[in-house]
């Protein structure tokens, strides 16, 4: 199958999921931010405990604050998209709060990004292959 029929039906097969409604999609990003700030104070109050396994308690404490982290990347990925919630206004706004929250900008995020689906497995001209390029 060639790259556009692919990207036919595969187009055709996603638009079939849906977008969350916009109380929903700001519902979610604030209960996302309600658990990192929960789970920094809860780090926060554990690192002061005298207890033999407080490491233990701190390292899952980490992970689960880097669960989040990961999520709000998600959350840039699909505002950058337009498919986090049904208004592109509200997809930018809530992209924008994302980003803030990791220290990210939401419009260069965006812009490589779409160099990626544009140029994808072009090494020059795809932003996201430069940058794990380092890597390889």
């Amino acid at each position: 199958m060639l790259g556009k029929q692919l990207r036919k039906k595969f187009t055709r097969e996603f638009i079939q999921f849906g977008k969350n409604s916009n109380l929903f999609s700001g519902v979610l990003l604030f209960i996302h931010i309600l658990q990192l700030i929960g789970l920094i104070s809860l780090g926060y109050y554990t690192m002061g405990l005298d207890l033999d396994y407080s490491m233990v308690y701190f390292a899952i404490i980490m992970f689960l604050i880097a669960t989040r982290l990961r999520a709000f990347n998600n959350i840039i990925h699909e505002c950058s998209h337009y498919s986090f919630c049904k208004s592109k206004s509200l997809n930018i706004l809530f992209g924008k709060i994302a980003a803030l929250i990791i220290f990210s900008s939401y419009y260069e995020y965006k812009n490589e990004h779409m160099t990626h689906h544009k140029s994808l497995g072009n090494f020059e001209k795809d932003l996201d292959f430069q940058n794990r390029q380092k890597f390889l």
